[in-house]
């Protein structure tokens, strides 16, 4: 029997090596023997070559794909696949703590300047973290808030 060449590109490999086709290491190319299964005719070049060895009686009845097979439905290839797509888990947004935090440290504080420089100056009641990377927590959120409401002035 002879080798049937496959113009196979190379993300296509693993669905060529699926249906029974072989790589020839000498040709760099993928190859059938005897039929070329319906799953990879679409790889068959469109003419066969003139050279070589020619493929046994029945395996082929034509020189052209189109003689055994009429051109591929290009509606089929553009169909949309099945979506195995699951809804996510909804999960309330979570509000900023720096936009809960800054109205509360303004009130405190007397002025939105100084409430900036509390929110982003290491505080050591809150283990050396700016107040506004504590309150990314709901411990650090509470401890923030609690230091704020015993503070009256800068």
């Amino acid at each position: 029997m002879s080798k049937i060449f496959l113009n196979v590109p190379y993300a296509m490999r693993g669905i060529a090596k699926l249906h029974g086709a072989n790589w020839d290491g000498y040709e760099e190319k993928w190859y059938c023997i005897g039929e070329v299964p319906t799953e990879l005719l679409g790889f068959v070049p469109r003419t066969l070559p003139r050279f070589g060895a020619t493929p046994e009686p029945g395996a082929w009845l034509g020189s052209t794909i189109e003689d055994i097979m009429p051109p591929l439905n290009t509606s089929l290839r553009e169909a949309p696949t099945p979506s195995r797509k699951t809804e996510p888990a909804t999960v309330p947004p979570q509000p900023d703590p720096v936009k809960l935090l800054f109205p509360a440290a303004v009130q405190a504080l007397g002025s939105p300047a100084k409430a900036s420089i509390w929110l982003m100056t290491p505080n050591p009641a809150l283990g050396d973290k700016m107040p506004s990377v504590a309150a990314r927590d709901p411990a650090g959120l509470a401890a923030t808030f609690a230091l704020l409401s015993g503070r009256t002035t800068e």
